[in-house]
């Protein structure tokens, strides 16, 4: 059971370049610690043959976020529940950056990308992020143009 305050963040059928690297998601805090519990990316490809490497990273202060996507305010998953203090971007075309660690969580080859891809935390486990950091999840060069969709599901800490 979660101890924390539970949101998503999801996004639907964004255009994706072939030609350079980009956000699926970064999250950034900057008055509550968070805990990443589940990603799930798909796309509208209907032919296999196209893939890309995902790299899921928490950055530590003083992170720079991205720009040339979407600004998503976090749904709570309980109706009427506050809102949260999370910025949340996605399909970013300037990738996030910081100056401080960069800590590589997973990286994974999505090699077909007619199937979604999945990342479900292990409960007792779940990644956390540094206050004033970033958890960041970015994709290299797509092999085909596609729309992107995508959601992340995470829980502020107290």
């Amino acid at each position: 059971m979660s101890q924390g305050r539970m949101y998503s963040v999801a996004f639907s059928n964004r255009a994706v370049s072939t030609s350079g690297n980009g956000n699926a998601f970064a999250l950034f805090n900057t008055t509550m610690p968070f805990a990443v519990h589940a990603i799930t990316l798909c796309t509208d490809l209907t032919a296999s043959g196209a893939g890309t490497r995902l790299h899921f990273n928490r950055f530590a202060p003083t992170v720079t976020m991205g720009s040339g996507g979407l600004v998503i305010t976090p749904t709570p998953l309980v109706p009427g529940d506050v809102a949260s203090s999370i910025t949340a971007h996605a399909v970013d075309t300037t990738l996030a950056t910081t100056t401080g660690a960069n800590d590589s969580l997973l990286q994974d080859d999505w090699s077909d990308m007619t199937n979604p891809w999945f990342y479900q935390a292990p409960f007792d486990r779940m990644p956390e992020c540094y206050l004033n950091g970033a958890i960041v999840v970015t994709f290299n060069v797509f092999g085909a143009a596609a729309n992107l969709s995508g959601t992340i599901l995470f829980e502020e800490l107290s």
